[in-house]
């Protein structure tokens, strides 16, 4: 299942790139990155990064990038640490 959901996340990403949608693109390739737990999907995501950072400037992509990362992090540390009862990640395996 988590695959399955980064290649649809991923593929999400890519459209709204495609379509100019820069910001999308960027919150989706974060999502896909971090949501599943799997940190090593980002190397699919170094074209976007590099468009971003030529297109809007290195301020742009680190305020897109920190902002989708606490958009995403914040709700699924709250729920694994509801789930868990602790404070835990999928990222720390």
């Amino acid at each position: 299942v988590p695959s399955a959901t980064i290649c649809a996340l991923a593929a999400w990403s890519q459209g709204r790139w495609l379509k100019g949608d820069r910001r999308g693109a960027v919150f989706l390739a974060v999502l896909a990155t971090l949501w599943p737990g799997w940190p090593f999907v980002a190397v699919l995501f170094i074209p976007l990064a590099v468009d971003v950072l030529l297109k809007d400037g290195l301020r742009e992509a680190l305020r897109l990038g920190v902002a989708s990362g606490l958009f995403v992090l914040i709700p699924c540390a709250a729920f694994d640490a509801k789930a868990y009862s602790r404070a835990t990640s999928p990222l720390w395996n």
